[in-house]
């Protein structure tokens, strides 16, 4: 194969990687967060947005150091598709998990998410 094949190649699988992420973090902002008095999201926060076609019925959120998951944040409640989640907690690193309604599946999963003095937002697609 020659390089300029390679490289194509090389570039064609680099996006078929990102594609299949399913979880992405950044900035952003929630009504299920505190916010200012401009009515923006304010603290610091982990929110959890469900932009894909999957009902998320847990979502597990620990410190990154901690080996376990604790318990199950969303309670009785469920995230539909389009909906979003927020927890305030403290600026670290943290862990997350979200499960099917099976409870046996996990949609997704993403380590070691630094949160600092504004919301993190991690969209599930």
């Amino acid at each position: 194969m020659g390089i300029r094949r390679w490289m194509i190649a090389l570039a064609v699988g680099t996006s078929l990687m990102l594609t299949a992420c399913v979880i992405r973090s950044g900035p952003g902002v929630s009504h299920d967060v505190p916010t200012n008095a401009g009515g923006q999201t304010s603290g610091s926060a982990i929110v959890v947005a469900n932009n894909s076609s999957d009902v998320v019925c847990r979502v597990f959120i620990s410190p990154h150091d901690d080996p376990n998951w604790g318990e199950d944040r969303l309670g009785s409640n469920t995230l539909n598709p389009g909906a979003s989640f927020g927890l305030p907690v403290q600026q670290g690193s943290w862990d997350v998990q979200l499960t099917a309604c099976d409870r046996t599946q996990v949609l997704a999963e993403s380590r070691d998410v630094v949160v600092g003095a504004d919301p993190t937002v991690l969209t599930y697609e």
